[in-house]
Order: C-alpha cells, then structure tokens, then sequence
C-alpha cells in the first residue's frame, strides 16, 4: 500500500504542470502606464530622439519601463509625430523578468497647442516584441501603446499616462 502512494505522488509530481517561468502565464498583458519624456533637442527646428521612463500595474503586476524613441522634427502647422527606429524595454517588479519592444516607424500621433509654449499630444505606438528575460526568454509577439500628456516647450519634460498592451505568441 506503501509503495502504491508513493507510486501515486511521483506521478502526480511528473504530471505537474511547469512552472510560470517555463511559459507564459497570460497571452494578453495588459497594463495602465504613466510617466515622463525628456526630449534630447528641439522638436521644431530639426530630427530629435527621446528619453521614455515609466511605471504601471496590470494583470502580471506593478512593471517599470524605460525607451529611447528617435522622431522626425514636428512640423508646427500639423503637429505631426512621425517615429523613426526605436525601442522599449519593461520590466516586471516581481521577479526581473524582462520584455524587450521594437517600434514600427511610420506616424504616432499628433501635439496641439493649448498656449504660449504648451502643448497635449496623443500618440499610439505598435511594434513587435523582440525577446526578453527570464519566462520571456526568446518571446516573440506585437505590442500596442496609447498615450496622452502635456508638455512644455522648451525643456520639453511633461507627465503622461495611458496603456499598454502586449499579445504573446506562445511558447
């Protein structure tokens, strides 16, 4: 009988699923995201690139993010935000793991001015995923990013928030 239960435990212990680091969890992560820009040149008078940090929580926790975004200069008569070559990384607080993003270049967005030397934008972002860390060793998938935020010229540092969406493929 003994060796019946032992029997029974080691294949229920083979029968176990991996654990989370073996796969992904969650197809879809989905986050609300907020943070800063500080801008490394005019945006007005020629090709400029960007400084990106933020934070947020969704449903695999809290995340921290950070990306360097190159962009065309805006033209003041459309507000137009047109992206070059970039990328973004997030990081999941709870244990390190890492998703690295790749932007896909083309028109993000727009600004509008609210005043003398003040601005909202909207801009979304798409890209592909490019690999990560730890249970996103090797990921691959497409992102979505919408933002909104206020801004003001010069110094060009202003607050945002939005969303964050990420579809893995499987492992």
């Amino acid at each position: 009988m003994k060796r019946m239960i032992l029997l029974l435990a080691v294949l229920a212990w083979i029968a176990a699923p991996l654990p989370a680091q073996q796969g992904y969890a969650d197809k879809v992560l989905r986050f609300e995201i907020s943070g800063t820009v500080i801008a490394l040149g005019d945006p007005f008078s020629g090709d400029f690139s960007i400084l990106a940090a933020y934070k947020g929580n969704g449903n695999l926790g809290n995340i921290t993010g950070q990306g360097f975004y190159t962009y065309l200069q805006i033209p003041m008569d459309t507000g137009a935000m047109i992206c070059g070559p970039s990328q973004s990384a997030i990081r999941l607080d709870s244990n390190g793991d890492m998703l690295l993003l790749q932007v896909t270049p083309g028109v993000t967005g727009a600004l509008s001015f609210t005043g003398p030397g003040t601005f909202t934008w909207e801009q979304t972002w798409t890209g592909t995923v490019v690999g990560g860390t730890g249970r996103f060793a090797g990921a691959t998938g497409t992102f979505k990013k919408t933002l909104t935020g206020f801004g003001v010229v010069p110094g060009f540092v202003n607050p945002w928030e939005g969303t964050l969406e990420i579809t893995l493929d499987r492992k």
